[in-house]
């Protein structure tokens, strides 16, 4: 079976924005409401408690991964009893892995103090409240978890994206409302759970009814087993090194710099993921499309389309670079105030922290597409490594800001030149000449733009909402008609361009959703 890739990505891709953009505003409004109502603490803690749980949560061993990627070539093939048969192992593991997680959440309850520098609020029981984010945490695994991987598989994550988008509409609503009419912590916790549950009810249900003939109870051979987890022992390392790159800084900054500075740093961040978010609509959208192409089309078509996802997940993450350091520290004086604001030298790190992540995108999509996990199983502890040496060390010296560094020195000169290696040699077999040429090339377009952009940016005073949306308006023109214009004659912008411009007619002609 080819799944229909574009028009499925293009659909996926539409309902993934307008999800997106509503868990933007509501969380911003929320987080807003929360510490004008109760204090930066209080978001300080929710922080902390979610990046312990993500920790945690490595025990899932990158299990979804490898569950959508072996099951990417029954679905080609049609092999319906194979698909059930998997489907069923998931099930059983995943209910192993929600008690393994609830078991090590509890036996970290004596030791959150130490996970925080300084004082928290009197009126907050801390062991308490990490259990309710613990049961959010915990509940998914039990209910449905391992059915959505099915949607995932068949490139249908617009369903994921519409229940998740109603689900999570409802449970800001209820949270505002209950923090302006309450302002207790505790009240405005409890919906988690209870919103997660709700969530995975209706997502387990949509897929019994809708693939009802992929969750019938089958076995699955010994064979299969040994190679699956087999690859979930090679993926270990990957969701390892990603959950430090992610979560382990907000844990540090926490134990050495205080709840105040992880909501001041949570602040800024929480602008970068939401972009990153949006970006990642785009990756997820097609990621079970290439897995399809992988294993149907020729190496040479795969070689192409690669090319013209690098440029255009460059082009695309330059222009949200240049956007936060135009709009960065303006956002966040008109947002929390100058007294929650960090300098411009951290900013700087931050949009560095951005893009090195954002651009090593394209290469870590086609390898989890392909299953390269082995290949280069010890990349992710080499990079823990170093990113937790550095990290604990600087942040000591210079603060928030070593935090930063840690991280991107660890992706710049640890992953990035390992994973693409490993990436070119064993999935499109050529050289990685053009891909790093087409990375400075890009590089030097984005560096270009933002210098225009920033100088054009910064002879406007800044002095409230008006002089704020003229900035918007600059970082949306000026850095694309410099990199369209720079860029336009150079073959594989053209053919990027080219390849945009043909996704669109398809965006109006569906039909169906």
């Amino acid at each position: 079976m080819k799944l229909e890739r574009k028009k499925n990505a293009i659909r996926n891709i539409e309902i993934g924005v307008l999800n997106k953009t509503v868990t933007i505003i509501c969380p911003f409004i929320l987080r807003t409401v929360l510490i004008r109502e109760l204090g930066t603490e209080y978001l300080g803690l929710g922080s902390l408690f979610t990046s312990i749980l993500q920790v945690l949560n490595l025990t899932e061993l990158g299990m979804g991964s490898a569950m959508v990627f072996h099951l990417y070539r029954p679905i080609a093939e049609e092999d319906n009893r194979r698909i059930c048969a998997l489907v069923s192992l998931y099930k059983y593991v995943y209910r192993v892995i929600g008690l393994i997680i609830l078991l090590g959440g509890l036996l970290v309850l004596p030791f959150l103090p130490h996970f925080i520098h300084g004082q928290y609020p009197d009126d907050i029981n801390i062991y308490f409240l990490y259990l309710l984010y613990l049961v959010n945490t915990v509940v998914s695994y039990f209910i449905a978890s391992y059915r959505s991987t099915i949607l995932s598989a068949f490139q249908r994550r617009d369903i994921i994206s519409m229940i998740g988008m109603a689900v999570h509409t409802g449970l800001y609503l209820m949270q505002i409302v209950c923090l302006l009419c309450f302002a207790n912590y505790y009240v405005y916790v409890i919906w988690l759970p209870i919103f997660t549950i709700i969530e995975n009810i209706v997502t387990a249900r949509y897929v019994k009814r809708k693939y009802s003939n992929f969750v019938k109870p089958e076995t699955i051979d010994k064979q299969d087993i040994r190679f699956i987890f087999s690859s979930v022992k090679d993926l270990f390392g990957h969701k390892l090194s990603r959950v430090v790159v992610n979560s382990v800084d907000t844990i540090v900054i926490s134990a050495f710099l205080g709840l105040q500075m992880v909501t001041i740093y949570n602040n800024y961040y929480y602008l970068m993921s939401a972009v990153s978010g949006l970006l990642d609509i785009i990756y997820q959208a097609v990621l079970a499309g290439i897995g399809n192409s992988l294993v149907s089309e020729r190496i040479e078509k795969n070689q192409k389309d690669f090319d013209k996802f690098t440029v255009l997940n460059l082009w695309l993450v330059g222009w949200c670079a240049i956007c936060f350091l135009c709009l960065y520290q303006p956002m966040m004086e008109l947002w929390m105030g100058e007294t929650l604001m960090l300098g411009i030298e951290t900013v700087l790190l931050l949009v560095v922290y951005f893009y090195v992540w954002k651009s090593r995108q394209t290469v870590l999509l086609y390898k989890d597409a392909a299953g390269l996990w082995a290949e280069d199983c010890l990349r992710p502890y080499a990079e823990i490594i170093v990113n937790l040496t550095i990290n604990i060390l600087l942040v000591q010296i210079i603060g928030i800001n070593g935090v930063l560094i840690s991280t991107i020195l660890s992706m710049l000169f640890v992953s990035l030149p390992w994973e693409t290696r490993v990436f070119f040699r064993r999935c499109l077999k050529c050289s990685t000449r053009k891909y790093y040429l087409a990375n400075l090339v890009c590089l030097a377009l984005t560096f270009l733009a933002g210098t225009i952009t920033f100088v054009i940016c910064n002879f406007i005073p800044f002095s409230g909402i008006i002089s704020f949306i003229l900035k918007i308006a600059i970082c949306m023109i000026v850095p694309n008609v410099v990199i369209f214009c720079c860029g336009y004659r150079i073959p594989l912008y053209h053919e990027t361009v080219r390849f945009v411009a043909s996704m669109i007619p398809v965006w109006g002609q569906r039909k169906d959703v």
